[in-house]
């Protein structure tokens, strides 16, 4: 019963992430890495949901640094949730 709860509370964060972030489909595919996630991820580069330490992330995060700096590009984000 608490991984049915867990679920659901889950999907209903997931709702308002998407209200919050809109263009990356949270409320459609929950946070799970589908294709529509990966588009999302990037193209419009990791929200500040995003885990750093997933490898996709971490990849589209390293897409998104200015070469020759510790700094990202505007609009890129890194912190772990």
């Amino acid at each position: 019963a608490a991984s049915i709860i867990a679920k659901v509370v889950r999907d209903r964060m997931m709702t308002e992430y998407d209200a919050q972030y809109p263009g990356y489909g949270f409320e459609k595919h929950k946070g799970y890495p589908t294709k529509q996630h990966m588009e999302a991820l990037h193209s419009l580069g990791p929200s500040p949901i995003h885990r750093a330490s997933y490898a996709p992330v971490s990849k589209a995060l390293a897409a998104r640094r200015i070469p020759g700096t510790t700094g990202t590009a505007p609009g890129a984000t890194g912190t772990i949730n």
